[in-house]
């Protein structure tokens, strides 16, 4: 699904804060510099996210996609390509 991220400003600031050059997987990268400077924790509750994709789309193709954009990130994919793709499998 989706999840929320909170950074401290000290956090933030020691792993460089975001790579404002990616479009898209800008969180996994920020989450694996975040991880050699902090550790993580699961807050208790819970976050309110739109749901327009899923209900547009459907929760297995919607997952589907994430999945397979986030292999092709991790496996050297270009941001054009990983964009356009995103684009061309979820309107």
């Amino acid at each position: 699904g989706d999840q929320g991220l909170f950074v401290t400003r000290e956090i933030f600031e020691k792993c460089g804060g975001y790579n404002e050059d990616l479009v898209i997987m800008e969180d996994q990268e920020i989450i694996s510099r975040i991880k050699k400077v902090s550790s993580f924790v699961v807050l208790p509750g819970f976050v309110t996210t739109s749901a327009r994709r899923y209900l547009q789309h459907g929760i297995y193709k919607t997952q589907g996609v994430f999945f397979l954009l986030w292999i092709l990130y991790y496996a050297g994919a270009s941001q054009k390509s990983l964009v356009g793709l995103y684009r061309k499998l979820i309107r």
